[in-house]
């Protein structure tokens, strides 16, 4: 089964299948795409998943059409969410069509905000309260 979807996507004009890429080359991929999938099967695991694959495509600004999951609906005003094949297929086409550079920036805005630096600084900050909630704060004697 594998092999007869490969050979159609093969035949489609607009899909190139690449093989395994490096992470790093990831930016250079990214440029060249008019929408950013994530379709994941709708499965218990997947419900509970935050795919990093989201914050790569919009750091990029790309518009993402991905199937629900737990990590997906607080960004539904970025992402086009869809459940069923047509749906998806659907989903894209309004991506595209809605795609706009201040659409793109903002989706870029959000994913600096969704950083690791933004997130670990975060963390700290909580620890450091805890900290010195407890009276035991950086340079404390305790």
């Amino acid at each position: 089964m594998r092999k007869a979807v490969n050979e159609r996507l093969r035949s489609l004009p607009n899909v190139h299948l690449l093989g395994r890429k490096s992470f790093r080359d990831t930016p250079q991929y990214l440029r060249e795409f008019n929408v950013a999938i994530i379709p994941h099967k709708q499965n218990e695991f997947n419900r509970h998943t935050n795919p990093m694959k989201l914050y790569e495509y919009l750091a990029a600004g790309k518009p993402v059409v991905a199937t629900p999951g737990a990590g997906l609906e607080q960004f539904k005003d970025l992402v086009y969410l869809a459940a069923k094949p047509e749906e998806f297929n659907q989903a894209m086409i309004r991506a595209l069509e809605e795609n706009t550079t201040e659409a793109a920036e903002k989706r870029q805005m959000v994913a600096a905000h969704e950083s690791w630096r933004v997130r670990v600084n975060l963390m700290l900050e909580q620890v450091f309260a805890k900290l010195d909630k407890e009276g035991e704060g950086v340079g404390s004697s305790k």
